[in-house]
């Protein structure tokens, strides 16, 4: 079956990439960023068959079918060396100390454009540049760690550059230091960013009865802000229609702080959810988050799933503090940070109230105030990678470790209250084995004079492999190994794991499915990257398999009835040029999980790029199973 897999992605890829472009090397502009980055590729000395370079010269020589030639065949883009090691520090450690003058800032329009050549544009793309509003300079200058004056650290710039990429409205962006020649103690930074294409659509769910759908603008005049709008659809329900909103207002009076809300109306409930947040930064020594949600089921429509409450609101407050510690290299430091916590579910139908009382709900669902104080010692730098969850984009990988200690105290509603504990250790590196390794420990419990109860234990590694040179792609490998363990299982709470809930094409109602109290899972993903673009279309063919251990309580967990596996294909295809975020089309099949229907195998939505594991403290809050 793998195998059939296997060849199958082959055929089309090589059918893809044998009638889609052709070659040609690049010449690069250098710059304080890559000047010793060397850009080669195999693909350069593969040539094309000769039919088709019979088809570029014959269509050349009128100027339409040289202009639909050039249209829809677009030239590769090369990445950098698979093998090249992105280090932002290392490339602004020969300028540490030195003092900062001007900050020069350049903001390309998203298409035809690119940082590593900002002098470089392709005509051709100007009507759809016209269309984009320009990111304005405040709303970049924020992301910066530094301003005129400072020092030049390589942590803070390296974090710099990153946050700039993750801002959600910046597609990619390079900060160059400049030496000035006459002033050997000063330099001038240069910031280039490549703006982002922020108007669109995004498919949050499509099923065979129903489709749920979001148009949005992530980058309101240029501002940053962001708003959406939803539109949602089910054939199953009496009331066939739901709508919704959201919107986002970053650095309310300069404060960096950030305003959100939404209203959602999924036909089945009604949700609504309002906070402001000042976010962890390197140049912020105090930070905090306020947040307010409610979710109302319609109980005269859905039908009750027998745990989730027909109304649940939860409140929360955090508030942190952050000292800074020395660091040449990256950015470390002492992170103190306390958090208070509401929740409060209702069940106002009496037969609701009647049926929970004799079962054990989820914590989740358990109505319980909590304060908690988190102590984290953090060291985060990036690298800088190519072609992992994006198609060539720049991506950010954190390096460095997070050690995180957490206690509290909880008050219950139906149970005794008690102390509230946990530990977590995680590390990112790219020095260890070739590729990146990421891995996280975890464990937590709560106490009530020395009887534990809810107790965690969880430990995670994530790993991707160097880029694999193919004549007709790229292949990088990706593994996931988890293990959870509930350690106090059926003491007050009725969490369970759901192997549903981790698989890689997500089976619908999981939480009928196969759970249990102790898990091991593998996971597994081979993508394959197109070297070309069709009409834009850029391509990448992937294979997973997913397979788990997962036992109920107080059995062995490596046991034959326990095992359950999946495996299937998929495509996501991007184009930067239409609205759309990455489509995801994807095929799967699990053997001992409910598949009825269609929409059980099959699946098809918008997803956007997967952020790597981030090492900065965030705000306080248990560790549960999912």
């Amino acid at each position: 079956m793998t195998r059939f897999l296997y060849i199958t992605i082959f055929c089309l890829f090589f059918f893809c990439t044998s009638h889609s472009g052709y070659a040609r090397g690049y010449d690069y502009v250098s710059d304080s960023i890559q000047s010793n980055i060397q850009h080669e590729d195999s693909l350069s000395a593969i040539k094309l068959n000769e039919s088709y370079q019979d088809l570029k010269e014959k269509t050349g020589k009128n100027r339409w079918t040289k202009t639909i030639f050039s249209t829809l065949i677009r030239k590769p883009k090369l990445p950098n060396r698979a093998d090249e090691k992105k280090s932002l520090v290392n490339e602004y450690k020969p300028y540490h100390g030195k003092i900062i003058r001007n900050i020069n800032i350049t903001v390309l329009p998203p298409f035809g454009t690119s940082v590593e050549n900002p002098d470089e544009r392709i005509e051709k793309f100007d009507t759809f540049n016209n269309l984009h509003q320009p990111t304005k300079k405040p709303a970049i200058l924020r992301n910066l760690q530094f301003q005129s004056g400072d020092p030049v650290k390589s942590g803070t710039i390296s974090e710099s550059e990153a946050f700039l990429r993750s801002s959600g409205y910046i597609a990619d962006a390079r900060i160059n230091i400049i030496p000035i020649v006459e002033v050997n103690d000063s330099v001038d930074v240069d910031i280039v960013v490549r703006d982002k294409w922020t108007i669109g659509a995004y498919v949050h769910k499509v099923t065979t009865t129903g489709l749920d759908t979001e148009l949005f603008d992530k980058n309101i005049l240029g501002s940053g802000s962001r708003a959406g709008l939803r539109f949602i659809y089910e054939s199953d329900y009496s009331r066939n229609f739901g709508f919704g909103g959201n919107y986002l207002y970053k650095n309310l009076f300069g404060s960096l702080i950030d305003l959100q809300g939404e209203y959602l109306d999924k036909i089945k409930n009604y949700q609504f959810s309002a906070s402001a947040k000042r976010n962890l930064q390197p140049k912020l020594n105090y930070f905090g988050e306020m947040s307010y949600s409610r979710q109302i089921i319609r109980t005269d429509i859905a039908a009750w799933d027998s745990l989730s409450p027909d109304y649940h609101q939860q409140f929360c407050i955090s508030l942190g503090r952050a000292f800074t510690l020395p660091s040449d290299d990256a950015v470390k430091r002492f992170v103190i940070s306390t958090s208070f916590r509401q929740k409060s579910p209702k069940y106002k139908n009496s037969l609701y109230q009647e049926h929970v009382k004799d079962i054990m709900l989820p914590y989740k669902y358990v109505e319980n105030k909590i304060w908690l104080a988190q102590f984290s010692l953090y060291k985060n730098t990036y690298i800088r990678e190519y072609l992992i969850n994006n198609f060539g984009t720049t991506e950010n990988i954190a390096q460095g470790y997070n050690l995180s200690l957490q206690l509290g105290y909880s008050t219950f509603r139906h149970f005794k209250s008690g102390m509230y504990t946990s530990f977590k250790a995680a590390a990112s590196s790219s020095k260890i084995v070739p590729g990146n390794l990421y891995g996280e420990a975890a464990i937590s419990s709560f106490f009530n004079k020395g009887e534990a109860y809810e107790s965690v234990l969880k430990f995670e590694s994530n790993y991707y492999s160097p880029l694999i040179s193919l004549p007709f792609g790229r292949l990088r490998q990706f593994l996931t190994v988890n293990y959870t363990k509930l350690l106090s299982p059926d003491k007050y709470f009725g969490d369970r794991i759901y192997f549903g809930s981790k698989t890689n094409l997500g089976i619908n109602e999981y939480t009928k499915m196969a759970n249990g109290t102790e898990q091991f899972l593998v996971k597994t993903e081979s993508d394959l990257y197109s070297r070309y673009e069709i009409a834009g279309f850029r391509f990448l063919f992937y294979h997973f398999f997913d397979m788990c251990w997962l036992s109920p309580r107080n059995e062995s967990l490596f046991k034959k009835d326990n095992l359950y596996w999946g495996t299937g294909i998929g495509i996501r295809i991007k184009n930067d040029m239409l609205v759309f975020n990455t489509l995801d089309i994807k095929l799967g099949f699990y053997p001992r999980m409910d598949q009825n229907g269609f929409d059980r195998f099959f699946d098809i939505g918008s997803s956007v790029p997967t952020v790597s594991p981030n090492l900065v403290p965030t705000y306080p809050k248990e560790i549960l199973l999912e």
